[in-house]
């Protein structure tokens, strides 16, 4: 993702979490449908107010992470205020 800084940026991966939470298994996140997910992903959450999406729009230049900051909050505070709302998110630093 090259300039996404990891330190102030939380990870989801949609496809990923609904495909294991549903117990289809890893292969199931190449599947069709999980380009799509992510864009709605990316779209929310470039609506939210604070929120600054650093995975490219474009599909062909993204995959089924999508890195996202939200202004005023810690990383993991948003990761924490996620899992309150039973939201899987990872962050790295």
């Amino acid at each position: 993702m090259g300039a996404v800084d990891q330190r102030d940026g939380v990870a989801l991966a949609p496809a990923a979490a609904l495909a294991l939470a549903r117990g289809a298994g890893a292969q199931a996140v190449a599947q069709p449908g999980a380009g799509q997910l992510s864009t709605r992903v990316k779209q929310g959450l470039s609506g939210m107010r604070g929120a600054t999406v650093h995975t490219p729009a474009d599909p062909e230049l993204s995959a089924g992470i999508t890195c996202f900051s939200v202004a005023g909050h810690t990383h993991q505070q948003v990761v924490d205020h996620a899992a309150a709302h039973r939201v899987r998110l990872s962050t790295s630093t």
